[in-house]
């Protein structure tokens, strides 16, 4: 396993996290346009999931 293959792969799992994310945040945005209240706390405990594995990515 060469460095750049980690990279690629890093990279690739990432553009998926954050389509996925992406996904969510529109599902998230509808909700608002239909009168539901935007769920801070759940915005805030996707950015500290994301946050987390990033830094533990790089720290290994």
């Amino acid at each position: 396993m060469t460095i750049s293959e980690e990279m690629q792969r890093t990279t690739i799992t990432m553009q998926m996290k954050i389509e996925a994310m992406q996904k969510e945040f529109d599902a998230m945005q509808m909700r608002v346009r239909n009168g539901g209240k935007m769920n801070w706390n759940y915005l805030w405990i996707v950015v500290l999931c994301v946050v987390s594995y990033m830094f533990g990515k790089s720290s290994q």
